[in-house]
């Protein structure tokens, strides 16, 4: 019975995402156009291990960021000084521009730390390449675009169809080096890697059997009918005590027991179980598992949503976390492998060389856009 919560593989903004509709100050409107004719496209910001950051990839990093913060606020403009609603410890301005540099860095150190890693871009990666433009120029330019068709589509943008293609290129090193290091799947990762990881996200895993005690408008039956739903559960639990000294007998009859009766709507799309975090479920449920050991079963657990039964599972790279629809769910070896490697891409963001170019060392936002 998981809460209405979002989870999500986590790793570096990759490929081209364009703009929709492309002391205290006063809030105001921002425009881009004047803010990057300040500069040349092709002038360099700073450099990341001796690779250039331009002022077109810059510029569309900070104003794709500061957009969206414009554009959900409510009176359509930008307050440099405001709390970041994504970041409260920063001001706007200050969590625009980290979150500009961050990506910057992510591109660059991937794409220097691939020789490291052995990884260049074969004949299949130039035909995805290829596809991607070609699918682009058609999206931004119609039938029969052409490359100065496409090239004024991306100044639009204010990228240049180098920053474009190199976008493009890290995205498909990411993948490799994200494959090489640790699996597509997290196949890469040792057990004591995912048990670790487990162990540190306080993961937990169980099954149950869910006897609704809710009518049809969402309130809580009374009288008999919430009688019979107490005799069915607790007669349910006592076919499960009989055999839970008996761990594969246990799973066998909870299984039998669960596709039954268990009227969880959750059930179709997390038939092995709910794998998840604190916070993650409604607290009745949520102490009852986590006091459980491996195999063991609950009494039964009374919640807004009736009388649960709980088997305690172990958690393994293969529990389904999160289920997308039926050919994509994540795992514990998807989310391992994600943490792994931003620990190792952080790890290598920290060891970079980053030079400032004295004209954009100390630049703020406030100042590009003012």
């Amino acid at each position: 019975m998981k809460r209405n919560t979002t989870a999500r593989i986590l790793a570096p903004m990759l490929g081209l995402s364009l703009l929709a509709g492309c002391g205290k100050t006063e809030p105001t409107v921002l425009d881009p156009d004047t803010a990057f004719a300040k500069h040349a496209a092709t002038d360099v910001v700073m450099t990341v291990n001796g690779t250039d950051v331009t002022w077109s990839e810059f510029f569309y990093r900070l104003y794709n960021i500061a957009y969206q913060i414009q554009y959900y606020d409510k009176d359509g403009k930008m307050d440099w000084t405001a709390n970041s609603t994504a970041s409260p410890e920063q001001t706007n301005a200050e969590y625009v521009w980290q979150t500009a540099v961050d990506s910057c860095m992510q591109f660059h150190v991937l794409s220097t730390k691939a020789a490291d890693l052995g990884i260049t871009l074969d004949a299949a990666d130039q035909e995805t390449l290829d596809a991607q433009l070609s699918s682009d120029m058609t999206k931004f330019c119609g039938e029969n675009p052409t490359d100065e068709a496409f090239d004024q589509a991306l100044s639009k943008m204010y990228l240049t169809r180098d920053v474009y293609d190199y976008f493009n290129e890290v995205g498909i090193i990411y993948d490799k080096a994200f494959a090489q290091t640790c699996g597509t799947r997290g196949e890469n990762l040792t057990d004591e890697d995912i048990q670790a990881f487990i162990d540190d996200e306080g993961y937990t895993t169980v099954k149950h059997i869910l006897i609704s005690t809710q009518t049809a408008d969402g309130s809580t039956m009374t009288g008999e009918d919430l009688a019979g739903k107490t005799a069915l559960a607790t007669l349910i639990l006592t076919q499960l005590q009989e055999v839970k000294d008996d761990p594969d007998a246990l799973c066998a009859k909870f299984d039998e027991l669960m596709n039954q009766y268990s009227e969880d709507t959750g059930l179709p799309y997390y038939p092995d179980g709910y794998t998840f975090k604190s916070g993650e479920m409604v607290e009745e449920f949520e102490t009852a598992a986590q006091g459980l050991d491996e195999y063991g079963l609950s009494d039964l657990v009374q919640t807004d949503y009736g009388y649960h039964i709980i088997l305690r599972l172990p958690t393994t790279r293969d529990s389904l976390v999160t289920y997308v629809d039926d050919s994509t769910g994540y795992t514990i070896g998807d989310y391992a492998s994600a943490s792994v490697f931003s620990r190792l891409l952080n790890s290598w963001i920290d060891e970079a060389d980053v030079t400032w170019s004295k004209d954009f060392k100390n630049l703020t936002p406030e100042k590009i856009f003012k």
